[in-house]
């Protein structure tokens, strides 16, 4: 396991519209970093894990999916948009959460111990999901926690497909942690799955949902 700068770092998102509701969402993940002439088989490993996912997703719309990377430049410093693609891609199924509600998993470095390990993880926030995911307790049912290991391990998995640029080692082909604190892009090694249900907060659009208007 290692580290390299920041500006190497990778992101990936895909951005939705639940079905019947106003409001667009997205969540990401991190790896490491590839030729532009490799940018279309990332898109189909993106799609690959759509596809995967939507055991686990209520009904819902694909709008686009974003590579991004780690850049600065002037008054500017964060993920920069590289390139994008409008799959529309309608999935999922069942009756929905609330579709604020989102699985949650944390993708680690557990070896670079000289730095703080809360700068070596990331947090993934999943949704829109399917009612049926949700025991009388209010936690993941057993099922469903299992559908969303086997579809982090796909992610690696598409991620691991498409080879980084030169140089790199193969470690970083996969699912990564970033920490803008440090300046780094890790490997990562382990990822850990929540089954109590947490809030969706990436959200593609910062707007109220199903607005009224006031005159002022």
């Amino acid at each position: 396991m290692a580290t390299v700068p920041i500006d190497n770092a990778f992101r990936l998102s895909w951005e939705m519209t639940p079905t019947g509701f106003p409001e667009s969402m997205q969540f990401g993940i991190h790896t490491g970093p590839r030729d532009p002439a490799d940018f279309l088989d990332l898109f189909t490993a993106m799609g690959n894990i759509a596809v995967n996912m939507q055991t686990l997703q209520a009904p819902l719309t694909y709008n686009r999916y974003v590579i991004s990377q780690w850049a600065t430049g002037p008054g500017f410093t964060g993920w920069h948009q590289v390139a994008a693609q409008n799959p529309a891609y309608t999935a999922g199924g069942g009756d929905m959460l609330p579709h604020q509600l989102a699985c949650v998993f944390s993708v680690r470095n557990t070896t670079d111990t000289a730095i703080a390990l809360g700068r070596r993880r990331n947090r993934t926030f999943f949704g829109p999901l399917r009612a049926a995911g949700m025991d009388t307790s209010g936690r993941m049912t057993t099922s469903f926690a299992t559908s969303a290991q086997s579809i982090v391990g796909t992610m690696a998995t598409e991620l691991q497909a498409v080879p980084c640029i030169a140089g790199f080692t193969t470690d970083y082909d996969g699912l990564c942690v970033v920490s803008p604190t440090e300046g780094v892009l890790e490997t990562a090694d382990i990822a850990w799955i929540g089954r109590g249900y947490d809030i969706m907060r990436s959200r593609a659009q910062k707007v109220p949902e199903t607005p009224v208007f006031v005159a002022l």
